[in-house]
């Protein structure tokens, strides 16, 4: 399906951490064939700002969707100033085919944090009933940056958290935690 591109008014904005917040707005011909792992380009304001901020997709429904973002630049620090009824200018979906569970499969990991948790939220959420089981790997930088927890347990995954400091789960990275992980259990 092509990718639509208009205006959408946002419908809410949710404060997440001091660096992340999600984004949601309306828009039923993108959430209608968006997929886990696809995103959108947004336009956003201000001076010197011309280009798009690719963005995935948190998750989508009916008639919305969508977006975690990390505030970290000019762009994105403007779209957090954005609040309920503001317009935006978005093109998508975008990104292929977007991702989907191996047929067969058991037992998956989803490995990530920050900004590339929404791809994984979204397949999570899109997870048929008899899929397989999901193990999440989040990883931050601390604890306070930590991301998805009680999201993901309340999808039914199993949540090992990794901190770089080690203030929570596992002291290390995800792909570190994975990694001790597949010592004593494996995945498909």
């Amino acid at each position: 399906m092509a990718a639509w591109q208009g205006e959408v008014e946002i419908t809410e904005r949710v404060d997440l951490s001091p660096d992340y917040f999600l984004l949601r707005f309306a828009c039923p011909e993108i959430a209608a064939s968006a997929q886990p792992g696809q995103f959108a380009n947004v336009l956003v304001g201000g001076r010197d700002l011309c280009l798009r901020r690719p963005l995935s997709f948190h998750d989508a429904d009916g008639e919305g969707c969508t977006l975690l973002i990390g505030a970290t630049g000019e762009g994105t620090r403007w779209l957090r100033e954005r609040r309920a009824g503001d317009r935006l200018d978005v093109l998508g979906p975008l990104g292929g085919r977007g991702l989907s569970f191996a047929p067969g499969a058991k037992r998956v990991a989803l490995v990530g944090g920050g900004v590339g948790l929404p791809p994984l939220h979204f397949l999570a959420r899109r997870k048929p009933a008899d899929g397989p089981e999901l193990v999440v790997f989040l990883g931050a930088r601390t604890e306070t940056r930590l991301l998805g927890v009680q999201e993901f347990r309340s999808l039914g995954c199993e949540v090992r958290p990794s901190t770089d400091d080690g203030s929570a789960g596992f002291a290390g990275t995800a792909v570190a935690a994975l990694e001790a992980y597949l010592e004593s259990a494996g995945v498909d």
